[in-house]
């Protein structure tokens, strides 16, 4: 909600007398949020690419393009929907539709998120390399991956981590973006350079960036991943790689 708000309040900025509204109602079996302002709204041809990763029609110093591909990946794993609603022209309406019924609910109040039995056994015996110089985050995101029955190999160090890619041909690998002595984006450009794997195969893991960052480090990995990371946001990434 948080997301489409500010992105509606950066649109009503030239807009006089701005309004946001916000309503909450249950139909049936589904709660739905409703978030509509009075701004320009969202042209036709751009309202599929809204979703994307990193696509803004804000100035860089105004937005990064992450809000609503963020937005629509959490509520989406909480088995809901997120979209835009068609209306008269007359600004945006984004619909948060989420179902009634009792959702499994961790002890930090979050949602665990599900992959399908089917994609497990697509990704199963996948060989992945995991980078990342904060132990606890290697741990935790090692055990997303091994939920999914893939084979992993991780490493905080990323010089080790150079020997093991150059020894053993992995399927992917997923790499931290500020480690030292070598960083994420120094990290895949060596690999990809020395020809040992394809950008399709490299993916950065990040808890943020400036936004002048994105455009050089999107230049060597398929996706940057945000922290926290999960095993749906795992399995999407997953599913495009090919076994060596």
């Amino acid at each position: 909600v948080t997301n489409v708000v500010v992105n509606a309040m950066d649109a009503l900025a030239e807009i006089e007398n701005p309004r946001i509204d916000i309503k909450t109602y249950v139909d049936g079996d589904k709660i739905f949020i409703t978030i509509k302002d009075n701004g320009p709204g969202v042209p036709k041809d751009i309202r599929e690419k809204i979703y994307n990763h990193f696509f803004t029609t804000k100035a860089p110093s105004k937005g990064t393009g992450i809000g609503l591909s963020l937005s629509r990946s959490l509520i989406e794993q909480m088995e809901g929907r997120f979209y835009l609603r068609d209306g008269d022209g007359s600004g945006a309406e984004f619909v948060i539709e989420l179902p009634v019924s009792p959702v499994e609910i961790t002890l930090d109040g979050s949602v665990p998120p599900k992959v399908s039995k089917e994609i497990k056994q697509q990704l199963k015996g996948l060989k992945i390399l995991l980078i990342d110089d904060d132990k606890d985050d290697l741990e935790m995101i090692k055990k997303e991956f091994l939920d999914l029955g893939v084979k992993v190999t991780e490493t905080a160090d990323s010089e080790y981590a150079m020997e093991l890619a150059n020894k053993t041909k992995f399927d992917g690998i997923f790499c931290d973006l500020n480690m030292a002595p070598i960083t994420g984006v120094e990290f895949f450009e060596k690999l990809i350079e020395q020809e040992q794997y394809q950008i399709n195969q490299l993916f950065i893991i990040s808890g943020g960036m400036p936004t002048h960052q994105l455009a050089e480090v999107s230049n060597y990995c398929k996706e940057i991943i945000l922290k926290p990371i999960n095993k749906v946001r795992i399995a999407e990434n997953l599913k495009g790689l090919k076994r060596n």
